[in-house]
């Protein structure tokens, strides 16, 4: 099984923003400093907003969008060890990403 697979997430990446959005999941872009590449945010309402910089190039703009889709499907509030820190999330948030994009283009 994929790691997609595994986490829910559609095998074919370009079903990205169609399984977002049939999971409460919206994605935007903004104009942000370059500092911040994007950020995801839980509403009140338990739906999700993704925020990427559209100062990125496409193939940037995607891996953040797989990080943070990571951090919403592994570590939203109660799906983490309270003991693991934020550089090990961010770590393991990128390292998954990567991996998953990598195993999509073949």
């Amino acid at each position: 099984m994929s790691l997609a697979k595994s986490l829910g997430l559609p095998s074919n990446l370009d079903k990205l923003h169609e399984w977002a959005s049939l999971h409460n999941i919206y994605i935007a872009t903004e104009n942000f400093d370059l500092e911040l590449w994007g950020y995801a945010t839980k509403s009140d309402y338990d739906s999700y907003l993704v925020l990427i910089n559209n100062r990125l190039c496409y193939e940037m703009q995607q891996k953040v969008l797989m990080h943070e889709l990571v951090h919403i499907l592994k570590h939203s509030p109660g799906s983490h060890p309270i003991y693991k820190d934020q550089y090990d999330i961010e770590k393991e948030a990128d390292e998954l990403a990567e991996k998953i994009i990598k195993e999509a283009s073949g």
